[in-house]
């Protein structure tokens, strides 16, 4: 379902035009902040869907997308790292109540609405598939009211006050039921190193809006326990902002260590390890 979310995300901003806001030409409606992205599959018989959200406390903005709304336009913008933060633009056409106009650039397979929701701006697009399958997509906004572009957009991305820690020499000390934040920036990898008791279970989890792989080492700190990307394990319920995951048992009481590397990609992550009843985790069939 996530691979179909972001092919349908990615088929939205193909047929938008590329252009830049122009302060001043338009008279702005709103700056908003993409907050959840919701995914429904509709068919005689299935009905599932796919959340996805955006939380910024986790990278201050820094993958968030912005939208500013004007009475003739509709301005996508997102941090393209080194290319910038121009903005696709789209004569999608909205005012603060409920009317809309669309210029027809999609095909007559899919529709576009909106309505406010407790103060939030939803945006509605349903695709019809084949004529038994529908794809609704439902984006959740909410008004953003930062600096414009966000700081973390126009800052470089330096290490973090955990370094150096890219060895297993160097690594930091993680505790159970701690969650940390870090920063991975080009090239970079994290280790850490935690206590482990002999037949106790844990779940060790990397939430980030980048790609994150994750690495669980022996007490050598070089004999490859386990390893995942892009939750390889489909472990079901976790926060879609996981990007990797690992569930072990120890057999020896040692000192352990982890790594997280960011697949040549930058940006900020959280990493988590807890305690973990090996029956409650429910896998994808």
């Amino acid at each position: 379902m996530k691979n179909v979310a972001k092919l349908m995300m990615a088929l939205c901003l193909i047929v938008l035009l590329v252009g830049c806001f122009t302060p001043g030409s338009e008279s702005v409606i709103g700056t908003w902040i993409m907050v959840e992205t919701k995914e429904s599959l509709s068919t005689a018989l299935i009905t599932d869907a796919d959340s996805m959200e955006y939380d910024p406390t986790l990278d201050n903005y820094y993958s968030g997308i912005i939208y500013k709304i004007t009475e003739d336009k509709f301005y996508i913008y997102e941090n393209r790292r080194d290319l910038g933060f121009e903005g696709d633009v789209s004569d999608i056409r909205m005012t603060n109540d409920s009317l809309y106009t669309y210029n027809n650039l999609h095909t007559d397979s899919s529709g576009w609405s909106f309505h406010f929701d407790g103060g939030k701006k939803l945006i509605l697009q349903t695709y019809d598939v084949d004529g038994l399958n529908s794809i609704l997509l439902e984006y959740t906004l909410e008004k953003y009211t930062g600096d414009f572009p966000p700081e973390s957009w126009t800052m470089v991305l330096e290490d973090d006050d955990y370094e150096p820690d890219n060895d297993a020499i160097h690594s930091s000390n993680i505790l159970k039921d701690q969650t940390q934040f870090h920063t991975i920036t080009a090239d970079d990898q994290d280790y850490y190193k935690f206590d482990a008791v002999a037949g106790e279970s844990y779940i060790i989890k990397v939430l980030a809006y980048m790609d994150a792989d994750l690495t669980l080492y022996d007490a050598d700190g070089v004999t490859r326990i386990a390893y995942d990307k892009k939750n390889d394990l489909d472990i079901l319920g976790l926060d879609d902002k996981v990007k990797s995951v690992l569930v072990w048992t120890c057999n020896s009481s040692e000192m352990y260590y982890l790594k997280v590397s960011g697949d040549s990609k930058e940006g900020h992550y959280q990493i988590n390890l807890a305690d973990v009843d090996i029956s409650t985790i429910n896998y994808e069939d």
